[in-house]
């Protein structure tokens, strides 16, 4: 089944010819939707979270952190006890995006300015320390996954053919729901429903979205 709360994702891959056409793109395209895609990614060795390199289990693509050329900054992140360092390594962590609000897949940053320098506004959200993965590029950059799609996606072929297989019903009721809202907003906008109608339809279908989404 594929993830419900990442189901935009597949229809990016589903609005594909072929898979070489769609690997081509979340090869070269760093910019959203192929960059969320690309995160997803399982990458060699696994994720490298921001509690493991807190911890200090430190592997990138198999080999020790401290060794990979681009890791010297995010391996002083759990090693420097000064305020550039220890400051994020706590088990609930407020994460930054400039421009866009945040994502499973987004790059997003620890530090608010840094975020800031990406567009603006600045959009937060306070996550488990397991749900920030390392975008192995430097200290300041980081992925959003939150742990339970972390390994769900081995490979780009996995992420192709889950997507492709039948959607979940699940996934189809939250893209009904969905249609709902837009409808009714559509409807407040245009005078055809008052705004008491409009806050308890409204309501009603955030709390359905947000049982579908808690459900397992």
């Amino acid at each position: 089944m594929f993830p419900p709360e990442i189901e935009d994702l597949a229809e990016v891959a589903r609005s594909h010819r072929s898979f070489d056409e769609f690997r081509y793109y979340v090869s070269i395209v760093r910019t959203r939707p192929y960059s969320r895609i690309h995160a997803l990614i399982e990458p060699e060795g696994g994720f490298v979270t921001l509690e493991d390199v807190c911890k200090g289990r430190l592997k990138w693509a198999g080999k020790p952190l401290e060794d990979y050329v681009y890791a010297k900054g995010v391996w002083a992140v759990g090693r420097n006890p000064d305020a550039t360092g220890r400051k994020f390594c706590k088990p609930k962590i407020t994460i930054y995006r400039g421009g866009s609000e945040i994502k499973p897949g987004d790059w997003v940053a620890l530090e608010e300015e840094y975020a800031r320098g990406h567009g603006e506004p600045v959009y937060r959200l306070t996550v488990p320390w397991t749900d920030v993965v390392w975008a192995g590029t430097y200290e300041k950059e980081w992925y959003y996954v939150p742990k339970h799609l972390q390994g769900v996606f081995r490979s780009l072929e996995d992420f192709w053919k889950l997507a492709h297989s039948n959607p979940s019903e699940k996934g189809e009721r939250l893209k009904e729901l969905e249609l709902e809202k837009r409808a009714t907003v559509h409807a407040y906008v245009d005078g055809k429903i008052s705004y008491r109608e409009y806050v308890e339809k409204i309501t009603a279908l955030d709390n359905e979205i947000r049982r579908l989404k808690t459900k397992n």
